[in-house]
């Protein structure tokens, strides 16, 4: 039976046949899967094992196909879990999910994917314990992998080629999305992927409930990989999606696709492949199942899916209702094309599901969907040949893909006859592909299920056939059953039938032919109606060893043996409801409109209502006294009435009966049918052979021999008439009564026979199938001959940048580069060019800089081909060729290796054309690179084709050569390395059939290089002798590409010191020598050379590298020196009478220091003595007299208004330098390419080219010329001297100088400006306005940092604590000189910060919002000296909210490092024109966070040069403005700093940053009794004024202030560090709406944030409770509650905290910040409607950071306390709450109640026997200056027991008098006792 094809019957259950007949058998990508046997109790009854393709065991992987076969059975099993059968599917998927677990090593989509069955297994009633465990566990490794995914392998990411520098502004749209594969397909977005990848995250979010679990919202990321692929891959002509993009066009991934063209804007693959827009169609409509319909997606997801369903169905096949396996093309358009089964089925999943869920047009995809089903089976399932009980589903690709190692070309032609895509699963079972691939069976089952669903159980489980009967059983050898089981719910009885005629006693489920002939069951469901309950079989033809024909005994009242059978003339079933016989005699019955004869026997399946003595009539007419005949009575119960019309029967020739009831008693009927006898001799018909073959175009053959018998009768052709169809006529038809073969595939033609005595015969069928294979026609050249010549202008020639051609010689003045259009483009004179095309070049290099040329296919890809180094023109130059591998529009060269290179020839020439097939070949790799370590390669293996057909090895010769053999040598397969270089490796293939194929070559090229020293980066680093702590160098070491290496796996290192001062221990840790006291460090400089060595791990391609830096410890002030470049050199000048300008750099710490400084230049005569002095900082000199000059240059510090540099910076040494001046030397131009430079930090590149050019317009070659090279600033920027090399070091703006010297030349420098950018890293910028609120991000966007101050409009005047008031006026920044706001030039400068933010003229100190200095850890404040103290509720309300203090607030987890400008304590002030000098140590900077915790830090100072404001060295002339307000003296101020030794001298003081030591009594600090041993508990003192590195840690969704207690900051820049891993994101789902929920609330742990949904609603502009176990930054509020109450939003969200009771009334605050801290809780009135308190929802900061497990109670006040939760908490009698529905302060009347979670009230805590407070509400509002003034919150008037008081009574006294007209005024009323309504009141 193999082969044969099922035909659709409506009875089967097809999901059952196919699950039952392939779960333990089917295949995955050519490997044999399946899955254990289990029986229904879950026991596993045997195992399968799985095997590769040469019959080897292969071990079990959890894999896609194997998922999705499970994950379509489990959805099987779910929707039958009512009955046994479906059992084992469960337990067999299970047992597979379970046992082979999930594993994504590679972490791709594909196995990802698989994880789609745990969810169907959780939801089932059938797991077990061990399954639900690793369906949890691995659900939780898949979104941690996604998560990973998302950040990693993404377009745009660091995995990826693309950035925003070289992308263009489409690339840059495909920005985040997802890489097919993580490794192999970079750069790539497949629409396979959409299904495996983004359609599994919308899984997780409907079974985790969050859409924060792998992002801050999973919908977003969604969203983009479908928006990104639909622009790139949506085709509107057709309506269908191509295959696959590549954001990198011609990479090593992509370079073999056909079609794509980054420069025509083609980024997609060229076809329409069928799997692909299936498994694209299907994600659609799963994604949107579990959408939620308000998403801001779903509407542009459902246009997406309508979109591609429409252009989807054009495509389908009209006859067969399928899909073609390339979409768009019919075989007769596209010679192989085929049906293919997997998309076919797929695509009716996908319909059928869209309908279902409503997603879809029901009336207009119905027909498609039902069809497409009907298709499925009748197309592609086939009967086993080993078992026709079971079924195979064929005709199915087992894989296709785009590029990778088969470099798959993804055309037309490669899904046909592609090396995987040509492997097609078959219906011959002499194939070694017979079988049922698992894409195929996952998606049929998926198709199977949804069809039963809407058509065959839509009512409830009805019976269905588990499998068909076979075409034809030959039982002649070996008796056999036929089995036709119904499966359902229902009483099934069955009736088999041989001949159309009943046969007696055959009424089981199985029977056992004894007698050939025909046979069928048919099955009914006792239970159910009438007509909806019988299903009945196909035919089948039964061979026995008995051939005599019997056609039995019938149960048709003992029925005749003439062969008479029985056929359904009419039937009618009511579907909706019973309908009513009408009452007799009155009016129309049930019509029959069919005629009655003699023998019909009348069915009628119908019941009476009540007594049971009902019956049914039959009358001949409608009108009265027409004649009838009973049809016999009824009982209550279901109940078939039988009439046999007989030869006296009325009925009998009647065309039209009316049926009535017998009597008045209601009778209903069901159905209606009647059967007549069928005298009709039944045909059988068979074709020899079955199957005939061919190929395409082949001459048309005559038809097989049709063979037709009655019985054993053979009839002539003269009995019947013939008619053919083919199922595809793309494939094969029959024209003219023969077979003609149209198209590579299969099919069946189907002969109809109808015989020409039609009272006689039955009509039969007959089916032949054929197969039509590919014709294979020869390929041959479009053009011979030369193609492109540049020499003589065949083609064209287009120059890109540094690209030029001057007579007849091409030059290349810069090495090849994309993104700056350096190179040339050359086309053929007739557009492109053609695999076997040969590239001939001629050319030389005469720079010292040796170089070749590069080509490229691809401007954007990797290169095809390679030159050596050319030879010099003196020594003939070079010639290079090569074979043209692969077809490609045009050709991109350029140069490599940094010296001018010429070509001379340029020549691309196509072979004669013949009548020969070309061969190309090519090698498994074109292109490697070794070290000259490596002896012996192994050459890649060469594939020869002819056409997409791999040629056996025996059918050709090949000769390889290398052209370079002093490089490597060939023996065999081996090549043994000689030298450095580049080695060509040229392959001659010869056919050995040379009348039918032409020979072809093919090149690799292997370049040998000497293996690459480490580069170590280190800054030279410079300390202070009074600086407490040594510095320690950052040392950095790259690989080749800039690849940072780690320390200890990839390198060691090792140093060696010159010096005395300075030791490096094993450790590698620096320490610098201190004095005899220990208490400096010793001045002086040493040289460390450090040597970086690889590891065995790093491999042998590196050797070590080495660098040397200087460490130097000075003394005073700063001291830069003058560039060593200028030192004792001598520039050569021409005589003439033009100026020219030197500039002599001054360097500090790798900065340039030079503005700082006013520069004098002495230029002194050698001649006689004669002095010339310059005083700019650049010399402008004219070299009118020749001669020779030295330059003496030295420099002072300037001033720059009130900064005095000369207070931070000492003068540096002279240098000189000499000029000589002739009138010889020629002047030149230098012109660098390019003169600016855009980098990272840590990156490097080659030197800029130069340009070089006489006066006389001559270009000179660099050899011709020297350079050197120089960096004005290292600490940004360094460069190699002599190659020019330039290596990115820290955030900033240098420029590079190269002076070019030379014989007879004059010295000319040329400036390159380098901008380096560190994504860490902020920086205050030049001349920009900063005022309070202004808020700075790092580029990485993960931290930002605002400038704080007063948030409000109101100001707070008359502070007890301070004169000063709170208010906007306080800025920062502001210059009362100019009159702006802008930035300031930094009087000292930090590496990369030039610029800072000054506190200003309108700046005060730090306060707390009573207008005390700021303490962390602490309720007091207190006035300057502590002589007056208070205390507040609450440290949180201890934090900064106006004056001088900075606020950062992380987005994640890490370090920040702020750099701020800080003042010292010892100061000076301006006071009626006299200064007055002071001692303040109570300065110093602390860190704290939003509830006004410490927070520990490093302090590092930049500089320990400054001195005390006012330079006054007279201990005495300061005064301390507290504790004993007397001057200090030395021994107090070591005391104070914790000195060894102080000296109060212009050349003894020593500045720096210390903790400060004031004990308890003169500044309490609790901070430092807490924690005595972390650093800055203390604060954090310097001397003088001076730039002061911090460095703190810091947490998710929390809130930093850094501030100097009393004084101001400025402020520089930040950078910050995210934790080197990443956080772990814990996803936490709270309920504060359920009041069962059990919130378990746990700290976040370290390493983690939290992403936080707490289900809790609230009403806009209504009050309620609230408490959070995480703290929300200012941001965070506005997000999710709306803008908070402030300067900008004066209408906005209000927080209010509970503060005291005092008298009857409650005190609610509103306090002077807008972060909500972590346990505290606070009232809110939202100005938006909140759905949920979700993390998520705050684009910029989506994590938080849980600190708070249980709140505790809050101020406890005349016997009350605010009391709040996170879970439900009990109210009772006098305690008082905000009400949900009114937001109205009330008191709790009722004995107890609840308060839900998250949620606080005003708990009574009244002692023993106190009687109850009747209370009311005033809220006050700090930042208004307001303190009592009942406002905000309403509060209803209650009595002391919690009552109501009723608004608008009268209010009487005791005595009876009338002392208010309205109750409302109670509240103004005296203490007493009152009556109002009746009731009495006491207030």
């Amino acid at each position: 039976m193999g082969g044969v094809k099922v035909t659709f019957n409506p009875a089967v259950r097809y999901s059952q046949w196919a699950i039952n007949s392939r779960l333990h058998d089917f295949y995955g990508n050519q490997k044999k899967f399946g899955f254990d046997y289990y029986d229904n109790n879950g026991t596993n009854t045997k195992t399968v094992t799985w095997l590769k393709d040469d019959g080897t065991t292969y071990p079990r992987t959890f894999d896609y196909v194997a998922g999705l076969v499970g994950k379509a059975s489990l959805e099987a099993a779910d929707f039958y879990e009512n009955f046994d059968w479906s059992k084992p599917w469960f337990y067999a998927a299970q047992g597979y999910a379970t046992g082979t677990r999930y594993a994504n090593t590679k972490i791709t989509l594909d196995n990802m994917n698989a994880a789609k069955m745990y969810f169907p297994i959780l939801a089932g009633n059938l797991k077990s314990q061990e399954a639900t465990t690793v369906a949890n566990t691995a659900i939780t490794a898949v979104i941690n992998d996604m998560k990973t995914y998302n950040t990693t392998y993404v377009i745009g990411s660091e995995k990826n080629a693309l950035n925003s520098t070289n992308a263009n502004e489409v690339q840059k749209t495909m920005f985040g999305g997802w890489f097919h594969k993580s490794t192999e397909y970079t750069d790539q977005m497949w629409c396979d992927g959409q299904y495996m990848g983004p359609a599994l995250l919308a899984q997780i979010i409907k079974h985790t409930g969050k859409t924060n679990n792998i992002s801050d919202n999973d919908w977003d990321i969604i969203a983009k990989q479908f928006s990104i692929t639909w622009a790139q891959l949506y085709d509107k002509n057709t309506g269908l999606l191509y295959h696959g993009f590549t954001a990198n066009p011609g990479d090593d991934a992509s370079k073999s696709w056909a079609g794509i063209s980054k420069e025509k804007g083609i980024y997609h693959s060229a076809s329409f492949w069928g799997r692909a827009n299936a498994w694209y169609f299907l994600a659609l409509v799963d994604i949107l199942e579990v959408m939620p319909k308000d998403n801001t997606y779903y509407s542009t997801f459902k246009g997406y899916l309508t979109d591609l369903a429409a252009g989807i169905a054009k495509y389908q096949d009209k006859g067969t209702g399928c899909w073609y396996q390339v979409m768009d093309k019919v075989p007769a358009s596209l010679t192989g094309n085929y049906l293919e089964a997997s998309c076919s089925s797929i695509f009716t999943a996908g319909y059928l599901k869209a309908i279902r869920l409503g997603l879809l047009d029901k009336t207009t995809y119905e027909p498609i969907a039902k069809k497409a089903y009907e298709g499925l089976v009748n197309q592609f399932m086939v009967y086993d040949n080993t078992d026709n009980s079971t079924i195979q589903l064929v005709h199915s690709c087992t894989s296709a893909g785009l590029g990778g190692g088969d470099k798959r070309a993804g055309d037309d032609n490669y899904y046909l006859t592609g090396k995987d895509a040509s492997v097609v699963t078959s219906s011959d079972p002499t194939s070694k592909y017979y079988y049922t691939e698992g894409k195929v069976l996952g998606g049929f089952i998926m198709a199977a299920t949804e069809y039963e669903r809407a058509y065959q159980n839509q009512d409830s489980k009805q019976i269905l056939f588990a499998r068909d009967l076979a075409p034809s059983y030959d039982f002649t050898t070996t008796e056999g059953k036929l089995d036709a089981t119904a499966y359902g719910s229902g009483d099934v009885t069955y009736q088999w039938y041989k001949d159309d005629k009943a046969i007696a006693n055959a009424k089981s489920a199985t029977y056992a032919p004894t007698e050939g002939g025909s046979y069928y069951c048919i099955a009914t469901d006792n239970s159910r109606s009438a007509g909806s309950n019988t299903i009945q079989t196909s035919t089948t033809v039964v061979t026995t060893a008995n051939t005599n024909t019997d056609n039995g005994s019938t149960d048709n009242n003992g029925g005749s043996d003439n062969g008479t059978t029985t056929g359904n003339i009419f039937s009618y079933t009511i579907n909706t409801k019973d309908v009513a016989a009408n009452t007799s005699y009155a009016a129309d019955g049930g019509t029959v409109t069919l005629g009655a004869a003699k023998g019909d026997i009348i069915k009628i399946s119908a019941y009476s209502a009540t007594t049971g003595t009902g019956g049914l009539v039959a009358y001949t007419g409608t009108t009265t006294g027409s004649s009838s005949v009973s049809l016999g009575d009824m009982t209550q119960k279901n109940e078939v009435i039988s009439h046999t019309v007989t030869a006296s029967d009325i009925l009998n020739g009647l065309s039209t009966f009316y049926i009535y009831r017998k009597t008045n008693e209601s009778t209903y009927v069901k159905s209606i049918s009647i059967t007549r006898a069928n005298t009709q001799v039944a045909l059988t018909a068979s074709f020899s052979p079955a199957t005939i073959s061919a190929k395409e175009g082949d001459v048309a053959k005559e038809l097989p021999t049709l063979t037709v018998k009655a019985g054993e009768t053979t009839l002539t052709a003269n009995d019947y008439t013939v008619t053919y169809t083919s199922k595809n006529d793309a494939v094969a038809k029959v024209e003219n009564g023969k077979v003609s073969f149209v198209g590579e595939g299969e099919t069946n033609i189907v002969a109809t026979i109808k015989p020409t005595d039609t009272n006689k015969y039955k009509e039969t069928s007959a089916t032949f199938a054929v197969k039509v294979e590919k014709k294979q026609t020869p390929v041959t050249p479009t053009e011979s001959g030369v193609i492109y010549d540049f020499t003589t202008s065949v083609g064209t020639t287009s120059y890109g940048t540094s690209c030029t051609s001057t007579n007849g010689i091409i030059t290349f003045s810069s090495n090849f580069s994309a993104q700056e259009g350096k190179y040339i483009t050359i086309k053929s004179k007739t557009g492109g060019f053609k695999a076997g095309d040969v590239i001939t070049l001629k050319g030389y290099c005469d720079s010292k800089n040796l170089s070749g040329v590069i080509i490229y296919s691809d401007v954007n890809g990797s290169s095809i081909f390679k030159s050596n180094i050319l030879a010099t023109s003196a020594a003939g130059g070079s010639e290079f060729t090569y074979t043209i591998e692969k077809d490609c529009d045009a050709l991109y060269l350029g140069r490599y290796g940094g010296g001018t290179t010429r070509l001379t020839s340029l020549k691309v020439e196509r072979p004669a054309s013949s009548n020969k097939t070309r061969l190309t070949a090519s090698f498994e790799r074109n292109a490697d690179v070794v070290v000259n370590t490596t002896k012996n390669v192994t050459l890649p293996t060469l594939t020869v084709k002819t056409g997409e057909n791999i040629l056996a090895t025996d059918q050709y010769d090949v000769v390889y050569k290398s052209n370079a053999e002093n490089v490597a040598t060939l023996s065999g397969n081996t090549i043994t390395i000689n030298s450095l270089g580049i080695a060509t490796i040229t392959a001659t293939v010869t056919p050995k059939n040379t009348d039918t194929y032409e020979g072809t070559t093919a090149t690799y090229q292997l370049s040998i290089k000497a293996p690459s020293p480490l580069n170590v980066s280190v800054m030279d680093v410079t300390i202070n002798t009074t600086d407490t702590e040594e510095e320690q160098p950052v040392i950095k070491v790259y690989g080749d590409n800039d690849m940072l290496l780690k320390l200890g796996q990839d390198y060691t290192l090792s140093y060696a010191v010159r010096g005395n001062n300075v030791t490096v221990d094993e450790t590698g840790k620096f320490s610098v020598k201190k004095n005899t006291e220990n208490t400096a460090f010793i001045k002086g400089t040493s040289l460390i050379t450090v040597t970086a060595t690889p590891t065995e791990l790093l491999g042998s391609n590196y050797i070590a590298g080495t660098l040397q830096f200087s460490y130097s410890v000075s003394e005073g002030k700063i001291k830069p020196v003058f560039s060593d470049s200028f030192k004792d050199i001598t520039i050569n000048l021409h005589q003439d009478d033009t100026s020219r300008e030197i500039i002599v750099p001054l360097i500090y710490n790798g900065e340039d220091v030079s503005s700082y400084f006013k520069y004098t230049y002495k230029v002194t005569a050698k001649a006689n003595g004669q002095i010339q002095e310059f005083t700019e900082n650049t010399l402008n000199y004219t070299p009118s007299t020749a001669g020779t000059y030295t330059v003496t240059v030295s420099a002072t510090p300037g001033q720059n208004g009130e900064d005095n540099y000369g207070d931070v910076y000492d003068s540096p040494d002279p240098i000189s330098f000499n000029l000589d001046i002739k009138s010889t030397y020629q002047v030149i131009t230098v012109t660098p390419d390019p003169t600016s430079i855009k980098m990272y930090a840590g990156t490097t590149r080659v030197a800029p080219d130069l340009t070089v050019v006489t006066n006389e317009n001559a270009t000179l070659a660099d050899t011709e010329y020297n350079t050197s090279w120089f960096s004005t600033s290292p600490g940004v920027v360094k460069v190699d001297a002599k190659t020019g090399k330039i290596e990115a070091v820290s955030e900033g703006t240098a420029n590079i100088r190269v002076v070019v010297t030379g014989k007879n030349l004059e010295s000319t420098t040329a400036l390159i400006t380098i901008d380096v950018d560190d994504q860490t890293v902020y920086r205050v910028h030049a001349n920009e306005e900063y005022k309070s609120q202004k808020t700075m991000w790092n580029q990485d966007e993960n931290l930002s940092v605002t400038l704080g101050g007063w948030l409000f409009p109101g100001t707070v005047n008359d502070l007890w604590t301070t004169g000063e008031s709170l208010s906007s006026t306080v800025e920062w920044n502001y210059d009362s000189t100019q009159k702006n706001y802008n930035s300031r030039k930094a009087p000292w400068k930090i590496t990369g910060f030039d610029y800072m933010v000054k506190a200003g003229d309108k700046q005060k100190n730090a306060r707390q919002e009573k207008g005390s200095n700021c303490m962390p850890e602490t309720t007091l404040i207190s006035n300057a000296d502590y002589t007056k103290k208070e205390y507040i509720v609450d440290p949180m309300f201890n934090v900064p909210c106006s004056g001088s203090f900075l606020v950062f607030q992380p987005k994640t987890n890490g370090t920040v490092v702020a750099h701020i400008y800080q003042n010292g304590v010892f100061d000076s002030k301006k006071n009626n024109g006299s200064i007055e000098y002071q001692y303040r140590p109570q300065r110093r900077v602390f860190i704290m966070d939003e509830a006004g915790n410490f927070v520990s830090s490093d302090a590092h100072i930049e500089s320990t040069t400054g001195k005390p404001n006012g330079k006054n060295y007279t201990l005495s002339d300061y005064k301390w403005d507290m504790g004993d307000k007397q001057s200090p003296t030395v021994e107090t101020v070591k005391k104070h700093f914790g000195l060894k030794s102080f000296e109060m001298s212009e050349t003894g003081f020593k500045n720096n940053v210390y903790e400060n030591q004031l004990d308890q009594e003169t500044a309490p600090n609790e901070a430092a009794t807490k924690y005595p041993n972390l650093k800055g508990s203390r604060g954090w003192s310097v001397l003088a004024d001076a730039p002061v590195t911090y460095t703190f840690k810091v947490k998710a969704g929390k809130t930093y202030y850094l501030y100097n207690f009393g004084s101001k900051i400025g402020f520089y820049g930040f950078s910050f560090d995210e934790d080197e891993t990443k956080p772990t994101v814990d996803p936490v789902n709270y309920d504060a709406d359920d009041a069962n929920a059990n919130n378990e609330v746990v700290k976040t742990a370290e390493g983690h944030v939290a992403q936080v949904k707490i289900a809790r609603k609230m009403v806009a502009n209504r009050w309620t409770t609230c408490v959070l176990p995480f703290s929300l930054n200012r941001q965070q509020v506005d997000a999710i509650f709306g803008p908070a109450y402030s300067a900008t939003a004066k209408e906005g969200t209000q927080i209010l905290y509970f503060d005291h009771i005092e008298g009857n009334k409650a005190y609610f605050v509103r306090h002077a910040y807008n972060t909500i801290v972590a346990g505290k809780p606070f009232l809110i009135k939202p100005t938006k409607d909140v759905e949920s308190i979700n993390t998520a929802d705050v684009t910029d900061y989506p994590y938080v950071t849980i600190e708070n497990t249980k709140p505790d109670d809050w101020c406890k006040s005349n016997g009350y306390v605010w009391t709040s939760s996170y879970n439900t908490m009990n109210i009772f009698k006098n305690d008082y709450f905000i009400g949900a529905s009114d937001g109205k302060f009330k008191a709790y009347s009722g004995t107890s109640g609840t308060v839900k979670g998250f949620r606080g009230f005003l708990k009574a805590n009244l002692p023993a026997g106190a009687k109850p407070t009747m209370l009311s509400i005033s809220t006050s509002s700090i930042t208004d200056g307001n303190d009592g003034e009942t406002t905000g919150i309403e509060d209803l008037i209650i009595n002391a027991d919690g009552e109501l008081i009723p608004a608008n009574c009268r209010v009487y006294n005791i005595n009876g008098q009338l002392v208010s007209e309205d109750a409302n005024s109670f509240q103004s009323l005296p203490s007493g006792i009152y009556i109002i309504n009746g009731k009495k009141y006491i207030k």
